[in-house]
């Protein structure tokens, strides 16, 4: 059985299963962020550009708005995705290019001063499911994501991360 850390990842997981249709992967053309409305604040969507499958941000919803600052239009290498950024980008490469979901978990430990004078460590998890988007003739020139954010029990930082083949 599947295990996610937060509900919104599984549900967009069960809706990528559901577009997908038995295909290769889910259609852009039927992925619609009205289906799941009540997560859209938590999804990315990317165009993929070109022989070197650059990633450029389509759609980028408002909670990860309030994360990493308004990014629609920009390409994913000219945000600042924090210490785990170049694994970041070759797990989306490596979707694009397999045409595979990728599931992660970054822990990261941030330090803000508190009256100037004491560094308090805030730890989060973040929690990210990406999967591919298919165009009319297969190919896959799109991306979506699901980025989850929520405070972790302990300061620790690493990332895991492996591929989420589609069930049969």
């Amino acid at each position: 059985m599947l295990r996610f850390v937060s509900d919104e990842v599984l549900k967009f997981w069960d809706y990528g299963c559901w577009l997908r249709r038995g295909a290769r992967a889910p259609a852009f053309a039927d992925f619609d962020l009205m289906d799941i409305h009540d997560i859209s604040p938590h999804v990315i969507i990317l165009d993929v550009e070109g022989a070197e499958r650059r990633l450029r941000n389509r759609f980028v919803g408002t909670s990860v708005v309030a994360l990493f600052g308004e990014t629609t239009g920009y390409y994913m290498d000219e945000i600042d995705l924090g210490q785990y950024k170049d694994r970041l980008l070759e797990i989306y490469d490596e979707t694009a290019a397999a045409g595979i979901p990728y599931w992660s978990l970054a822990q990261v430990v941030v330090h803000e001063r508190v009256g100037g004078l004491v560094d308090y460590p805030l730890s989060f998890s973040y929690e990210r499911l990406v999967y591919p988007l298919a165009d009319a003739d297969g190919a896959i020139r799109h991306l979506t994501a699901v980025l989850f954010s929520q405070p972790a029990e302990a300061a620790t930082e690493g990332i895991s991360y492996h591929q989420m083949p589609w069930p049969e």
